[in-house]
């Protein structure tokens, strides 16, 4: 699925995709049963499909990280310099509050 900012039908469908594998009602909603699924919390020696959504959003402020899926050093040094400009808790950890920061 192409990232392009619209909750469009390619979206729809992503999220009726997900609701099905975790179990949820698939409505393509992201509402109050959806949304706890799909927090992403992650830390450095992590790797996967979150820390590339982690990697892509810190992106789009600008933080110019290689989206390889690895929580190294330099995603760790982003990490840690986003939730400081955003007047988050520094830890270099992405829980919901540097999360929510960063979707939003």
């Amino acid at each position: 699925m192409t990232v392009n900012g619209s909750f469009d039908t390619a979206t729809q469908n992503a999220v009726k995709n997900f609701q099905s594998s975790h179990g949820l009602g698939a409505d393509g909603i992201v509402g109050n049963a959806t949304w706890p699924a799909l927090t992403i919390v992650t830390q450095q020696g992590d790797s996967g499909a979150k820390v590339r959504a982690v990697q892509s959003q810190l992106n789009e402020s600008g933080y110019g990280l290689t989206v390889d899926g690895s929580f190294g050093p330099a995603t760790y040094s982003a990490v840690r310099s986003f939730q400081s400009a955003k007047g988050l808790g520094v830890d270099g950890i992405v829980g919901d509050n540097t999360w929510n920061k960063m979707a939003w």
